[in-house]
């Protein structure tokens, strides 16, 4: 069980390879080979705010729709001017330092071990070479433990490496100065780099004894650089420790003795969460804290909302760490005037809540890509997790403060997306498939099979809250139950399956499942249902046979859970596997792109691209093979294949306040414990049986289910 900590050997050459440290704000990556170590580090809230967009008014669904239709591409891109004066598109997050230890001779990087329950990372090497490393928690220092004197270290600032890097560019302009930065202020002990219009960061390291400490601060002047105060490992130690014990023993206890790989995807990826998400912090964006010393982060290192924001977060929902993924949902609610106004601009109300598909950390849309400006699935899918951490955590408190609200401004919204069809159906005109066709003219059409799963659940969602809260339904969201499809249906000879639009069947491979989102993450239709049968034998052959060729590191652990609803459990088992295979590299991080060609387009072509999502997706896909929900029915064992002889689960949260443990063999659910935390009703239907079970109980109750 890979429970307690990791060990990996030296070298570790490149730095998406290092082994990680984390508290939430800061981000470490320790990695190297032979005599040099170094430690990348990075901060999670270090943003040059320039660049981005404001919506407008002449943003307007009316404005945009007619260009569409009249396929006017002049216009369109004119809605959506990427041209900034200063030449500074979209903001992005700045990297920071790097730490350079130079061993000598006689000493050689051996090892590098991750202790899960301290945060602790031990260098081990020949010659008695030992380094421990650990981040303070409520602080943003790093200490180290075991220097010699003849260890050379050295602090390298961002602008020295951006300067000599001449790698693969994925930014606007990889040097800073390039950027319109000033060089940094060196300091004796380390430097002061100014930002263009944020505060300056500072960078300082002590040496004393065996032991060096590395601090950070956001400042403006030399005087900000002498207020910054060092910590001791010990004082550090104590701090982490702390945390990560206490996150270890909160976390469910999976075991899978015949799934090893899964194993470790699941006690690997819980301690990355829990690096990356610490409440004290920021929540994370594409890659947290773990930016490039060298370059800057690829796409911005920001908050996408069609798919990988989420994914980044949701293993809290699992891990039984609601503080650690509330941080999403505080930082988008915080954003609530500029997503009113976002409503106002689009649809012309002022009730609404709209959400773009790629921001910054104050919601500040990042730029001109007119469909993902325009995924109005990416607001109902944060809905959608906001109504679920009050599900799961019986938090009435935050739904009746906040996420209600939020739910029916997003609601408000899809109220105007939608129309009368004529025949007493409801439609949606214009809607889009997310980054099908990028943004192509013909990247959009009537009926998103996305787009309509996602209001379906919102619309499902906010009748089961109001009646929790002892709130008037709004009629709108019976209605699109009643008459808004499900799906965009395509029939041919082979009969019915699930489309991306309207008139457009899924025919190529394509990385982003957005015309499966009615499976997972909407749960829009039962696709165990026999009623559905012949549409998902249909739809899952045509997925099938266009293939994985154009999958990135997300699409696999969205495509595993997609299979463990469809009862596919040796395929969604295969899919994370192969994701650990071709989408990690030699330290364990989590690939956006494989680093081996041959398995998919998305392979060694432009460096290395580390990001949180698909291990993150990996490590909420495991016990979801395990326990997953169809509406209000928890499905347990769907996902485990039957030639896993043995797999227990304790103490896994699940939707409606249940708290589950239980044992699996050959694919059957041999027992399972149940207790809430509030009362409710569960209902439970297990693999290989018919009919499911439903049970009432009180708050705290109890039972056995065999």
């Amino acid at each position: 069980i890979m429970l307690n900590h990791i060990t990996r050997n030296f070298p570790l050459p490149r730095i998406q390879t290092g082994a990680m440290l984390g508290n939430g704000l800061t981000g470490a990556l320790v990695w190297g080979a032979e005599h040099t170590l170094n430690v990348t580090l990075g901060n999670a809230a270090l943003w040059d705010h320039r660049g981005g967009w404001d919506w407008s008014p002449k943003q307007n669904l009316d404005a945009i729709t007619e260009a569409l239709k009249k396929k006017d591409t002049a216009t369109l891109k004119a809605l959506f001017e990427s041209k900034k004066p200063d030449g500074i598109r979209r903001a992005t997050l700045i990297p920071l330092c790097r730490l350079k230890f130079t061993l000598p001779a006689e000493m050689l990087l051996e090892t590098v071990d991750t202790d899960f329950h301290s945060g602790v990372v031990t260098v081990n090497g020949s010659n008695g070479l030992e380094l421990r490393f650990v981040l303070a928690m409520t602080t943003q220092h790093l200490s180290v433990q075991g220097l010699s004197d003849d260890i050379k270290v050295e602090l390298i600032p961002a602008w020295d490496l951006t300067k000599a890097y001449n790698g693969p560019h994925n930014g606007e302009a990889d040097d800073l100065e390039k950027r319109g930065f000033a060089p940094p202020i060196r300091l004796p002990n380390g430097y002061i780099q100014p930002f263009p219009a944020d505060p300056a960061a500072i960078a300082l390291i002590i040496r004393s004894g065996n032991e060096l400490c590395w601090a950070f601060a956001r400042g403006t002047s030399t005087d900000d650089a002498q207020k910054i105060t060092f910590r001791s490992f010990a004082e550090a130690l104590d701090e982490s420790q702390r945390y990560y014990t206490d996150f270890a023993a909160r976390i469910p206890k999976i075991e899978l003795p015949d799934a090893p790989k899964l194993e470790h995807i699941y006690y690997e990826g819980a301690y990355r969460y829990a690096t990356f998400t610490n409440p004290l912090g920021v929540s994370p964006g594409l890659q947290g804290a773990y930016l490039e010393d060298d370059q800057l982060a690829p796409w911005s290192g920001d908050y996408h909302f069609n798919v990988n924001a989420q994914m980044c977060s949701a293993p809290g929902m699992t891990l039984n760490a609601p503080e650690n993924i509330r941080k999403l949902f505080d930082m988008v609610l915080s954003w609530k005037p500029r997503l009113r106004r976002n409503a106002e601009c689009f649809v012309g109300i002022s009730d609404g809540i709209m959400l773009s598909h790629a921001v910054d950390d104050t919601g500040k849309s990042m730029g001109g890509f007119w469909t993902g400006m325009i995924d109005h699935g990416c607001a109902a899918w944060v809905a959608k997790m906001m109504f679920e951490y009050c599900d799961i955590f019986s938090d009435e408190s935050f739904l009746r403060n906040d996420v209600y609200d939020f739910m029916q401004g997003v609601l408000n919204v899809f109220k105007k997306l939608v129309v009368e069809d004529g025949n007493g159906k409801l439609s949606m005109p214009v809607t889009i498939s997310p980054e099908y066709r990028g943004s192509a003219m013909d990247a959009w059409g009537r009926n998103a099979s996305f787009q309509l799963a996602a209001l379906h659940n919102l619309a499902r969602n906010m009748i089961v809250a109001a009646k929790w809260l002892g709130r008037k339904v709004d009629p709108f969201a019976g209605d699109v139950d009643a008459r808004l499809p499900r799906y965009a249906e395509h029939v041919d000879a082979d009969g019915p399956e699930i489309a991306l639009l309207e008139g457009l069947p899924l025919r190529e491979s394509h990385r982003h499942h957005s015309h499966l989102g009615a499976i997972a993450p909407f749960e829009a239709i039962d696709p165990l249902s026999p009623d559905n049968r012949k549409l998902m034998d249909n739809t899952l052959i045509w997925w099938t046979r266009c293939g994985m060729g154009s999958w990135d590191g997300w699409a696999m652990s969205w495509a595993a859970m997609i299979r463990a609803r469809c009862g596919q459990a040796e395929m969604a088992e295969a899919t994370l596997e192969l994701w650990q295979r071709f989408f990690t590299n030699v330290g364990g991080g989590s690939l956006h792109d494989s680093p081996f060609k041959g398995f998919t387009e998305w392979a060694d072509f432009r460096g290395e691209i580390m990001q949180m999502d698909g291990g993150m997706g990996a490590t909420y896909a495991v016990p979801d093979l395990i326990v997953h929900c169809y509406q209000d029915e928890l499905r347990v064992g769907f996902g485990t294949p039957s030639h896993w002889r043995h797999a227990s689960f304790e103490n896994l949260p699940a939707r409606g306040g249940f708290v589950l443990s239980g044992t699996i063999a050959h694919g059957k659910v041999t027992s399972l414990k149940v207790r809430a935390t509030r009362a409710n009703t569960i209902r439970i239907r297990f693999a290989g049986e018919e009919g499911f079970i439903s049970r009432t109980l009180g708050a705290g109750e109890e039972t056995t289910i065999r």
